[in-house]
């Protein structure tokens, strides 16, 4: 009797009757439109209900985030210009090939902790070309050096990159006369800037042709080449290799360009072919193996920016308005072409990429605060190529180092009173 009832008792699970599909996920699910149709009243409801409240603290509260971070970082640029140092590096007469890159590869350690740089910044460095012109005319290349870096170590740097070269510090002054009527711009990569610039050539080509541009330079003239650079951090370095491995797939670099690509009819079928088509293409593999080899080193966020500026009297005393606009007009103009030749001597520079003039407002103003808001992606070897020290001998106007005193060797006798000496040496 109770085997029978056993076996004829239905199993436990038809007791279990099985849950109606509910939540938001079996909703959606079951019917899509509907659950689209309810969460579009919904959110109107909502923002109907609650926008007039919320949408101006939602605006106030961007503005103030927008406004608090541009303090930051004014104040954080302010910290840096305060006490900040110009160094002047003066040529040993036989400069070596390697010594950019020594001095760029050995400074990449100025990189602070994230904690700091959220708050305190990440200081940069100012590579320097200033020429005069006139009866004081001269190459000078320094390092504007920010106070928050400790005393002496930028000078070490550079003595131990160059041997034989020489630092001279002084407080940091403005580039160019302040009140000069100035032309400038800004030089930035054309491409993206994970590819790279042309480093195999002649690196004192571009230096000669600098050198050549500043050359007519008047009296009251001044020019400067300055080169803004910090060490890149580790989310820069992330979104590199993230556009480094889109090439390497075939998808083109620029965001805009893939939205074109989806957007143009038969998007997704050419993105696939194009990806088979990459895989034979002779000048991307080329690329590819170039980009590799640029962020295989350390990275640099880099501005450049070019001025040229002029203290001297565009009309003389009594000359009319005319006269005088005329005079005005042609000074800018000459000032035009002297900074359009301090920027094409960086043509040489180009490779898979190159460096675009790009126009910069109150050039004067930018050239004097030093301020590096964003930058471009270059590495040690072409931050090196640019911002070095020239090793012709025959460059026009620099600056070189002297001949340092050493003291006696201690195996020669100390004259005595009654010695007389025979003169001073340097070595």
């Amino acid at each position: 009797m109770t085997l029978t009832r056993i076996l004829n008792t239905p199993p436990v699970r038809a007791w279990i009757a099985s849950p109606a599909p509910g939540g938001p996920a079996g909703r959606y699910l079951t019917n899509p439109g509907a659950f689209t149709s309810h969460l579009a009243h919904l959110l109107l409801a909502l923002l109907a209900h609650y926008g007039p409240v919320a949408g101006p603290l939602l605006a106030a509260a961007i503005a103030g985030i927008l406004a608090g971070r541009m303090w930051l970082h004014r104040s954080q640029h302010a910290a840096f210009t305060a006490a900040a140092r110009s160094v002047t590096v003066l040529a040993p007469p036989q400069v070596g090939p390697g010594g950019a890159d020594a001095l760029w590869g050995h400074l990449t350690g100025l990189l602070r902790p994230p904690w700091a740089r959220l708050w305190h910044g990440q200081p940069h460095l100012g590579w320097e070309y200033a020429w005069a012109g006139g009866t004081t005319a001269g190459l000078a290349i320094r390092l504007w050096v920010p106070g928050t870096i400790p005393p002496g170590l930028i000078e070490r740097a550079a003595e131990a990159a160059w041997p034989g070269a020489h630092t001279r510090t002084a407080p940091a002054s403005p580039p160019l006369p302040p009140g000069a009527l100035t032309a400038g711009g800004t030089l930035r990569l054309a491409r993206p800037e994970i590819l790279p610039l042309s480093t195999g050539h002649d690196l004192d080509a571009p230096l000669r042709a600098l050198a050549g541009a500043a050359a007519g330079l008047g009296d009251g003239e001044h020019a400067i080449l300055q080169v803004l650079a910090r060490p890149v951090t580790g989310a820069r370095l992330r979104k590199a290799r993230r556009a480094a491995r889109k090439q390497r797939a075939g998808q083109p670099a620029r965001l805009t360009s893939r939205l074109l690509d989806l957007a143009s009819p038969g998007g997704h079928a050419r993105s696939g072919s194009g990806r088979a088509a990459s895989r034979s293409d002779p000048e991307l593999a080329a690329e590819i193996r170039e980009t590799t080899g640029k962020l295989a080193s350390p990275q640099w966020e880099t501005l450049i920016r070019y001025g040229v500026a002029t203290t001297a009297a565009p009309a003389p005393a009594g000359a009319g308005r005319w006269q005088a606009r005329a005079a005005t007009a042609q000074q800018a103009a000459r000032l035009r072409g002297l900074a359009h030749a301090l920027a094409s001597a960086t043509a040489l520079y180009t490779g898979r990429n190159w460096l675009a003039r790009r126009h910069l407002r109150r050039a004067a103003a930018a050239i004097a605060s030093r301020r590096l808001p964003r930058g471009d992606l270059l590495s040690v070897a072409e931050l090196a190529a640019i911002a070095r020290l020239p090793s012709d001998p025959a460059l026009p106007g620099l600056a070189r180092a002297g001949a340092r005193a050493v003291p006696p060797s201690p195996a020669i006798p100390v004259p005595g009173p009654h010695t007389r000496p025979l003169g001073v040496s340097d070595a």
